[in-house]
C-alpha cells in the first residue's frame, strides 16, 4: 500500500554519546476535495444599493459604532470603500431604508458627517 506522506519534523542529532540519531516525524497527507464551481458561487451575494455615511474624524464612526449598538441602530462600520475619498479611513454601512433613522440619531448624539452615498455593493 502507497500512501503521500508529509514531513512535519526533524529533530537535532544528539551528539552526547558516541551514537547520535536524528527523529524523523511523517504524517500522512489529507486527501485534497475539490468543489464544485457551484458551491463557490452560492455563497457569493448579489450587489444591491447600501447607504455609505463618511466621516471627517476617525472618532465620529467609532462613536456611531459604540453608541449605535448600544441603542439598536442598524448598520456597522468599514473601511472606506475605495471608490470614495474621504477625510478618514472608516465610513458606516446601512440599508437604504435606514437613512432618516441614522439622521435623526446623528443629530441628536452630535455625531458630524461628512457625505452619504448610495453605493451598490455586496
Amino acid at each position: 500500500m502507497l500512501y503521500s506522506l508529509s514531513l512535519i519534523h526533524i529533530s537535532e542529532p544528539t551528539r552526547q554519546a558516541e551514537i547520535s540519531y536524528a527523529v524523523f516525524c511523517l504524517k500522512k497527507k489529507k486527501k485534497k476535495t475539490h468543489r464544485r464551481i457551484t458551491d463557490t458561487f452560492r455563497y457569493i451575494k448579489e450587489k444591491k444599493k447600501r447607504l455609505i455615511i463618511t466621516f471627517e474624524t476617525n472618532t465620529a464612526p467609532l462613536k456611531l459604532d459604540i453608541k449605535g449598538k448600544a441603542c439598536g441602530i442598524p448598520g456597522r462600520t468599514i473601511p472606506l470603500p475605495s471608490v470614495i475619498s474621504a477625510g478618514c479611513g472608516l465610513a458606516w454601512r446601512a440599508e437604504l431604508s435606514d437613512r432618516e433613522c441614522l439622521i435623526a440619531f446623528m443629530k441628536e448624539h452630535d455625531i458630524r458627517w461628512e457625505a452619504m452615498y448610495e453605493i451598490e455593493m455586496r
